[in-house]
């Protein structure tokens, strides 16, 4: 199986559940370590009755967010063991990781995908 991953911005909620479904995600794993969002859809709550109606499964894991996600200094992962986990699962799932970045460049999600726990200064 594997991790893929998808950011929000730039879509609309009908343009992401397209792309998120595209990506046939067994599990959607949202990372970010504050699930907040101006679009009510891209909030914890929405995004968990958006996802479901569509027929995915959500959940919200804050262990995998970005502790310095307001910062330009890095990344630090809340809680680096969720990085095994999340490599645990996707050895028999297919799953997407949510964020909002758009394009995945220099977002958290890399680490997470790679596999480095992040340090402040490492992107």
């Amino acid at each position: 199986m594997t991790i893929e991953r998808i950011g929000y911005r730039g879509h609309n909620p009908e343009s992401f559940v397209a792309a998120l479904k595209a990506l046939a995600p067994d599990l959607v794993v949202d990372c970010r370590h504050k699930p907040w969002a101006r679009v009510p859809e891209f909030s914890k709550t929405g995004m968990a009755r958006m996802l479901t109606a569509a027929g995915m499964a959500y959940e919200h894991w804050p262990g995998l967010g970005n502790l310095l996600y307001k910062s330009a200094h890095g990344v630090q992962i809340a809680e680096p063991a969720a990085i095994a986990r999340v490599h645990e699962l996707a050895k028999t799932q297919r799953v997407v990781l949510v964020c909002a970045c758009q394009d995945g460049k220099g977002c958290h999600t890399e680490n997470i995908i790679s596999g480095d726990f992040g340090s402040p200064g490492l992107l």
